[in-house]
């Protein structure tokens, strides 16, 4: 699957099974949303930290057309958020 082991989430932070299922079976390439994995789940992990460093996201997938990343916010109880990456702090739209 090569998602984020658990050595690389946020403490106490867990894959929701479902999503871990889903994988599992393939289903990865949902356009326009594509599943994060591998060096390009790691990468936007990384881009995520530095340019938001008060929030606590978990990046699981990118819309192939624009610079949306869905998230879950470790500590949020699951909830999924939509972030528009990039944006400057105060502008970032978070659809919650």
């Amino acid at each position: 699957m090569d998602l984020l082991r658990a050595d690389e989430l946020p403490t106490g932070f867990t894959y929701p099974g479902a999503f871990l299922r889903a994988v599992g079976r393939g289903l990865t390439d949902l356009g326009p949303w594509w599943v994060l994995r591998g060096d390009q789940l790691r990468s936007r992990m990384r881009g995520l930290q530095e340019r938001y460093p008060g929030r606590m996201l978990v990046a699981f997938a990118r819309r192939e057309d624009n610079d949306d990343v869905a998230c879950w916010e470790a500590g949020g109880g699951g909830k999924v958020i939509v972030i528009h990456d990039f944006a400057s702090d105060g502008w970032l739209q978070d659809d919650t």
